[in-house]
């Protein structure tokens, strides 16, 4: 709070929230769709400026990533946050229109806890380079938390739901899931080249 730090910077969602929903709308004024990629706390961001309009959501499709929205934000949070993947979902044009990726090397950002069957969840690989070992090579490095742009499984997944929201039919894309797509480690909270999209959609992004 503000009385507490007067130093403190002003919080930053009371600008970025409203500039990202005008960013939005400027995006899909002419009916084309946008599909928002949001990291880290800007999944957060990202939930609440969809929340506020609706109608923004039916013209979006999400793509979160290394993503604290159960882990962190509904449970210490719950009167904002509360059940927050399914009530974001629920406004969506279409059923699997929110595509979520985590990391076993993620401590921040894992599977969104939630009873929704509307968001795809994918544990990605980890790390995603496999070539054989050389004499001296250092060990692969893993992803973490702030790498996910350049794991390739994230831009299969984006072309996925570009295509979906021009109209094309489309499968989910076939990746290889890290054989471990689990998180048991955390207590539980409360309740090839891809083929382009023909709709010519924009991608927006939301990150943190």
């Amino acid at each position: 709070p503000r009385r507490t730090h007067p130093f403190a910077p002003p919080c930053y969602g009371e600008r970025a929230g409203p500039q990202l929903a005008w960013r939005l709308g400027w995006l899909t004024e002419d009916g084309r769709g946008v599909v928002v990629r949001s990291h880290s706390q800007g999944t957060a961001l990202t939930a609440a400026t969809l929340l506020a309009d609706g109608t923004q959501r039916e013209r979006c499709a999400l793509m979160t990533y290394g993503s604290p929205l159960v882990m962190l934000y509904q449970r210490h949070f719950p009167a904002y946050f509360g059940n927050i993947v399914a009530r974001t979902a629920a406004g969506f044009d279409g059923d699997r229109d929110w595509v979520h990726l985590h990391a076993h090397t993620d401590v921040l950002g894992c599977r969104l806890e939630t009873e929704s069957r509307l968001v795809v969840q994918h544990r990605v690989l980890d790390p995603h380079r496999w070539d054989p070992p050389q004499d001296g090579d250092p060990p692969p490095t893993p992803l973490a938390h702030s790498t996910y742009h350049t794991h390739p499984d994230s831009d299969e997944w984006a072309v996925y739901l570009m295509r979906r929201l021009a109209g094309d039919s489309v499968s989910e894309p076939d990746l290889r899931d890290d054989p471990d797509d689990t998180c048991d480690d955390r207590p539980a909270p409360p309740s090839s080249t891809p083929a382009q999209p023909t709709g010519g959609d924009h991608v927006a992004t939301a990150e943190s």
